[in-house]
């Protein structure tokens, strides 16, 4: 990756460029959808991702914990019907998890417990 220079002032300028898109997808999911549908939880995920991307990985944080309720619910729309354990976590696979992205974040947002609870619960997702 590219660290300094016009390519990564470009790269920056379109990820800012991108975020209202972004938070605008997530506005009409949200209204249409509801707080609950998994492409509303995708919206949530794209629009953190972005941030985090901008380095403002506080926001991203915040985003992702008033998220979590939604994320649960769509979590559990998609996994419905799925068989085993192993079938479940496949599911989760295929997106992208809030939890594991809190696991991530809040560590360098100095919040280590916090993020080791997350990535617990991340990863027994896939067993409940």
């Amino acid at each position: 990756m590219i660290v300094s220079g016009t390519p990564a002032r470009a790269w920056r300028r379109k990820r800012s460029e991108a975020l209202p898109i972004y938070r605008k997808a997530l506005q009409i999911n949200q209204k249409t959808l509801g707080e609950n549908h998994p492409e509303t939880a995708a919206s949530y995920g794209n629009v953190a991702r972005c941030l985090v991307a901008m380095g403002e990985k506080s926001k991203a944080a915040r985003l992702l914990q008033q998220s979590m309720a939604g994320q649960e619910a769509a979590r559990f729309h998609l996994v419905q019907g799925a068989g085993s354990g192993f079938d479940r976590a496949v599911a989760e696979s295929r997106r992208f998890s809030a939890r594991a992205g809190l696991a991530v974040l809040l560590p360098e947002l100095n919040q280590p417990r916090n993020a080791f609870a997350h990535a617990e619960a991340s990863l027994a997702r896939g067993l409940l």
